[in-house]
C-alpha cells in the first residue's frame, strides 16, 4: 500500500498542471506516493486533456468535480477525501512545484508519531494579514482524521452561526449564503475544507471582525484542539518586480530558502481570470508577470514533446497570443 495520495484540484491551468505533475513524477522518494486530479473545469472545457490526452495521463488519476454546478479548491479536496485511501493525504495546487528528490520523505519525517494531525508551511507573510493557519498549497493530513472530520460535518445540519465579541455577530447561512453553504450543507456536498460554522469561535483572534476563513484555517484550528500539527519551516519571498506590478510576493519556499524541498509560486488559477471571466485594466501589470513566468517555466520544466503536443491540441495559445487574448477580457474599473 502507498503511503500518500498527492491531491491536486484542477482548472484551466493547463501549464500549471503539468509543471507540476512533471515535478512530482521527475523526483524521488523512498515513501510511495498516488497522483489524483480532482478536474473542477466547466463542462466543455478542454484544458484536462494537458494531462488524460499525454503521457502524464497514464501516471495519474483524474475524476471529475462531484458537482459541476458548484466547484471550488475546497469542495475538490472535501471530494477527494472519499477517494483516498492512503495513509497521508497531502493538498497540493496546481502552482506548487517539487523542487528535489526526498521532498515528500522529509515532510513524513516530520510525523513523529500517531498524535500528528498535520504537517506544512505555517503561514507567514512577514506582516499581519489576519491569516494563522498551516497553507493547504503543500499540507499532509493524516487521512483517517480527515475522514473523521469530514463525518463531524456532515453529521452538523445547522445553519446558524454565532461568533464574535461577546457572541454578538450572527449569519443564518440559509439566507446570506443560499448559493453556497446555505445550499451545499443541507446537500450533503461539503467537507472540513469548506467548514466555515465555528470558524470564529476556534480561530485564535476572535478580536478580527472579518468573517473569512479559507481552505485549511478551519481544518489547522479545529486540529490544534485535538492534535499536533507540526510547522514546518519556510517563508514567503518578495520580489520588487512583482510588487511594481501590484504582486505583493513572489512565491512560498518549505524547506532551507537556499534549496527548498517545495515551492508555492502563487498567481495559478486566479492568473487565468481572463479564461472565466472579464478582468479589470489594473490587473494587467500582474497578469502579464504572472503569465510570462508560467510560459518561461512550462518551457524549463515539462518535455518538449509534451509541450508540442499540447500546443498542437489546441489547449493552450502561444504566449503572445494568449497575452493578445487576454487583452480582449480587460474592461475598465468603474
Amino acid at each position: 500500500m502507498k503511503a500518500v495520495t498527492c491531491v491536486i484540484p484542477h482548472a484551466y491551468t493547463v501549464r500549471w498542471t503539468q509543471i507540476t505533475v512533471q515535478s512530482l513524477l521527475q523526483h524521488r522518494n523512498d515513501a510511495d506516493m498516488d497522483i489524483l486530479i480532482v478536474d473542477n473545469s466547466p463542462i466543455g472545457n478542454p484544458s484536462i486533456r494537458g494531462i488524460t490526452e499525454t503521457p502524464y495521463g497514464e501516471k495519474v488519476r483524474v475524476v471529475p468535480s462531484k458537482d459541476l454546478v458548484n466547484t471550488g479548491h475546497q469542495l475538490a479536496l472535501d471530494h477527494a477525501i472519499d477517494l483516498v485511501d492512503t495513509p497521508w493525504f497531502l493538498s497540493w495546487e496546481t502552482d506548487v512545484r517539487a523542487m528535489r528528490d526526498g521532498w515528500l520523505d522529509w515532510m513524513l519525517s516530520h510525523v513523529k508519531d500517531d498524535f500528528v494531525a498535520m504537517a506544512g508551511w505555517y503561514w507567514d507573510a512577514g506582516f499581519e494579514d489576519g491569516r494563522h493557519y498551516i497553507s493547504p498549497a503543500g499540507a499532509l493530513y493524516r487521512t483517517s482524521v480527515l475522514k473523521s472530520l469530514k463525518e463531524e460535518c456532515l453529521r452538523n445540519k445547522d445553519l446558524s452561526v454565532c461568533y464574535g465579541r461577546d457572541m454578538s455577530k450572527r449569519i443564518n447561512l440559509a439566507t446570506e449564503y443560499p448559493h453556497t453553504a446555505g445550499m451545499l450543507i443541507p446537500q450533503g456536498n461539503w467537507g472540513p475544507f469548506s467548514e466555515c460554522r465555528g470558524f470564529g469561535n476556534v480561530y485564535p483572534f476572535p478580536e478580527v471582525e472579518q468573517w473569512t476563513p479559507e481552505p485549511g484555517n478551519w481544518i489547522f484550528n479545529r486540529c490544534e484542539m485535538q492534535w499536533e500539527c507540526v510547522r514546518l519551516p519556510g517563508g514567503m519571498v518578495m520580489n520588487e518586480q512583482a510588487q511594481e506590478t501590484g504582486i505583493p510576493h513572489k512565491h512560498t519556499f518549505v524547506g532551507p530558502f537556499e534549496d527548498p524541498y517545495f515551492i508555492h509560486y502563487w498567481g495559478g488559477t486566479v492568473s487565468h481570470n481572463f479564461d472565466k471571466h472579464n478582468i479589470y485594466d489594473f490587473d494587467i501589470p500582474k497578469l502579464w508577470w504572472w503569465l510570462r513566468r508560467e510560459y518561461d517555466m512550462w518551457e524549463a520544466v515539462v518535455p518538449e514533446e509534451i509541450r508540442r503536443q499540447t500546443i498542437d491540441m489546441g489547449i493552450v495559445r502561444p504566449i503572445d497570443d494568449e497575452l493578445a487574448y487576454a487583452m480582449t477580457k480587460v474592461v475598465p474599473w468603474k
